[in-house]
Parts: structure tokens; sequence; C-alpha cells
């Protein structure tokens, strides 16, 4: 099981990582996780099913934050829901 805190490093990661351009992350990535695989690994698996949602892993719950009075439109599907910026 992944504990918060490391999930706090690979959205950080990640988050950064989206804000850059594809052909930048390659070398972002070798110098943010350094020789930590797994979270390459982690890392890199967000990225390759990212479709730029820009959406936190963290949210509230694990330290993320949304602004305050911010309303994101929601997509239902059934059980699941999606919530993008």
């Amino acid at each position: 099981m992944t504990s918060p805190q490391r999930w706090k490093e690979i959205d950080g990661i990640f988050a950064a990582a989206l804000e850059l351009d594809t052909a930048e992350r390659p070398a972002f990535l070798d110098e943010a996780c350094g020789d930590d695989e797994e979270l390459r690994s982690e890392v890199d698996s967000l990225l390759a099913h990212d479709v730029r949602q820009k959406v936190s892993l963290l949210g509230p719950r694990w330290g993320g934050h949304s602004p305050v009075g911010e309303r994101k439109p929601r997509t239902e599907n059934g059980r699941h829901r999606a919530i993008s910026d």
C-alpha cells in the first residue's frame, strides 16, 4: 500500500510534468525521480493515462487543494464521477 506521503511525492512530480511539453518530460523525470524506478514507473503510468484533465490525485483529503468557491463540472457515468478543472 502506498502511503499518503508517497502519493504526495508522486502527485507533485506528476503535476509538474503536466506543465511541461511532452519532449521536456523525460529529462525532468530523470532528475525528479533519480534512481527510484518505482516512483518513475508510477509517474510514467499516470502520464500515459492522462488526457490533459490535470486532475490532482490528492484532492483535499491528502493535502491537495482547490480554491475556495471554485466549482468544477462533474460528469457522471454509472458509479463513477469525473471532475475536471
